[in-house]
């Protein structure tokens, strides 16, 4: 029993030290989210014509990390977000879509596993650059296109990501992680005629669950 015990032991600590060494080095990452998104903007808050709501949105993309050590590393991520808000006025609901790319440089920690399991945490900077928005009604029928010069082509802000991971195999890893977004500058192109000069800074959010695949290499 007792030489039993010790091979045991013997055998979860050589694969708790193989998943870890597995977290150093370079990987490769494929992801997607569903999720929430929002454009704050206090006047539009307070506009009795408009009831605000947070609009159904999705981002995808691919990741490449680098771990310095079995726990610390970086890792940046490209994303193609469809995001914006979603209003009601008039009895009629009103989709703003404003598509980025987001580009997001992040520190990452990992946690030594626990069997196949480890959790996650990720926070950076992120930089977003627009492509392209729309506005559509409740049907995704364009009430509004190519809307660009109301929307500032680069918005800054920050991203945090926590989640976990499970080893498929000694090289593969299903991800998963609760990820926020958020811009600290103006969505809108401030300067447009449409706006009037003391309207109030418009600011992007997103909330995700990001699922991926992570290669290690």
């Amino acid at each position: 029993m007792k030489q039993l015990f010790v091979a045991a032991l013997a055998l979860i600590s050589f694969t708790t030290v193989n998943q870890a060494q597995a977290q150093k080095g370079l990987s490769l990452s494929v992801k997607g989210a569903p999720q929430l998104s929002w454009m704050h903007n206090e006047d539009d808050n307070d506009d009795n014509s408009l009831d605000m709501k947070p609009m159904p949105s999705a981002s995808f993309g691919v990741g490449i990390g680098y771990g310095f050590t079995k726990n610390l590393g970086i890792q940046l991520d490209g994303l193609y977000a469809i995001q914006g808000r979603k209003f009601e006025t008039n009895n009629n609901d009103l989709y703003q879509q404003v598509h980025y790319i987001k580009v997001a440089p992040m520190f990452t920690y990992t946690s030594p596993s626990i069997g196949i399991v480890s959790f996650t945490g990720k926070i950076g900077p992120q930089v977003s650059f627009l492509t392209s928005s729309k506005l559509t009604d409740d049907d995704g029928d364009k009430v509004m296109g190519n809307m660009n010069s109301l929307y500032e082509k680069v918005t800054f802000g920050g991203v945090s990501n926590l989640g976990a991971q499970f080893q498929l195999t000694k090289k593969l890893f299903l991800t998963s992680g609760v990820r926020f977004d958020m811009d600290f500058t103006n969505a809108e192109n401030e300067d447009h005629i449409s706006y009037p000069s003391n309207r109030a800074t418009t600011l992007n959010s997103s909330l995700g669950l990001e699922l991926g695949v992570k290669f290690q290499l």
